[in-house]
């Protein structure tokens, strides 16, 4: 009997979930909350290439159409994928621990709890209730980000005590933010130095596979010192990363994730070894789903297709099968953007390890200085057998972009 699966919310990445499975002989059903959309993503996703689209949640409906998965196709379906899979008897993790895996305040609790690495973190509202407890944390860097968010989306760099006490009143306080939820409540955690890392993880019951291990690679732009520069893909059978994925399979326990996706980013800090910053259990966002495709064997994507048809997920951890980067370019100034002109896009195709770019903005849209994900206006993804010769043509790439985006500075 073919495979079925329903896909709550594809957004972003989410989005290459379909192809791959319906290339496996699964059919892909479809559900969108659009009500809880605040930024617009599945705006661009085209039902018709789903088998159904399903438009109203009763279950006993679901019961009859025998789904083999709930699949959350991105940080909007998270919440509601739990849900479905517990009311549908299907495998998933449970909706009663759902905000360990979507509020970062009980992530760092849950991973305090079972003895691992933590964030020292707290609570702070709208009137300051809670910043009593910053004397409690014994660092002299901070960080505030909202409860519930993505995509480094309203996270802010504190110097001092006196740095977070003064943000407060700033924060942006009962927006909506991009995963739907208000922000009542901003997190202030002390800030770890080291090395950033993320992980891709697949989960069917007690097994863990690892698929892909990557590193990022950030700069300032403005005054964020956080803004993404590249993710470069690293090899899952590195000896000095065991300690990393080691930590992921235990954190990954400590959020009861027990199946799916998991994506974890994490720190590699000098003083305590690995801590989690974060985790989401849903498919890695942005394009790199598409890069792990080039570089990793089996990819992402085949791990996911293996999960619905076979019910099992691969014995080993992925293998590295080629050198792969994104880059995110970085808007150094307020532009107007004009477009991709025939030469520029001309100049990056010819560019050998170039698999594709990615425009995330109008033309004729006025670009804001890059501060984060939702401002980066291109990524392009990249793959080679040789890193010296990847290196080259991201300066190539980086080079021709600076050329697109800076041709119209807007007056201050």
């Amino acid at each position: 009997m073919r495979s079925k699966v329903l896909i709550v919310n594809p957004a972003s990445s989410g989005k290459m979930i379909r192809p791959k499975l319906q290339a496996n002989n699964i059919q892909c059903d479809v559900y969108f909350d659009s009500e809880h959309d605040p930024k617009g993503m599945l705006d661009t996703i085209n039902i018709e290439n789903y088998d159904n689209n399903v438009s109203h949640l009763e279950i006993d409906a679901l019961q009859n159409e025998k789904y083999d998965a709930v699949i959350a196709g991105s940080e909007l379906g998270v919440e509601l994928a739990d849900k479905l899979a517990s009311e549908l008897g299907l495998p998933g993790n449970s909706p009663l621990t759902t905000g360990l895996r979507r509020n970062k305040n009980e992530m760092q609790d849950a991973l305090k709890k079972h003895g691992l690495a933590y964030i020292q973190t707290f609570l702070v509202d709208m009137d300051g209730k809670g910043l009593n407890e910053l004397h409690e944390i014994k660092c002299k860097k901070y960080i505030i980000k909202p409860v519930n968010s993505a995509g480094s989306e309203n996270v802010y760099f504190c110097n001092s005590r006196d740095d977070v006490i003064n943000k407060i009143s700033s924060l942006p306080w009962g927006k909506i933010n991009s995963t739907g939820k208000i922000n009542d409540q901003f997190l202030v955690q002390e800030f770890i130095e080291g090395e950033e890392y993320v992980l891709d993880l697949i989960v069917n019951g007690d097994q863990i596979t690892l698929v892909a291990i990557c590193k990022y690679v950030k700069g300032q732009s403005g005054n964020n010192p956080f803004v993404y520069n590249r993710l470069e893909l690293l090899d899952p059978y590195d000896a000095g990363l065991a300690p990393i994925r080691e930590y992921a399979v235990a954190a990954t326990r400590a959020l009861d994730i027990r199946y799916g996706l998991v994506h974890m980013e994490l720190m590699l800090s000098p003083a305590k070894g690995p801590v989690m910053i974060e985790a989401a259990t849903r498919i890695h966002g942005g394009v790199a789903p598409s890069l792990f495709e080039s570089c990793y064997s089996p990819s992402l994507l085949d791990t996911i297709a293996s999960l619905v048809s076979e019910h099992r997920v691969p014995e080993l951890d992925s293998k590295l099968v080629k050198q792969g980067r994104v880059y995110f370019h970085v808007n150094k100034h307020a532009a107007k953007f004009s477009g991709v002109d025939t030469i520029s896009d001309s100049k990056l195709k010819r560019i050998p390890s170039l698999i594709d770019y990615f425009v995330t903005v109008k033309e004729g849209q006025v670009l804001p200085a890059t501060e984060d994900l939702f401002t980066c206006p291109c990524l392009v993804w990249l793959a080679n057998d040789n890193a010296f010769d990847l290196e080259s043509d991201i300066k190539e790439v980086e080079h021709v972009l600076n050329g697109v985006f800076n041709k119209e500075l807007v007056s201050a």
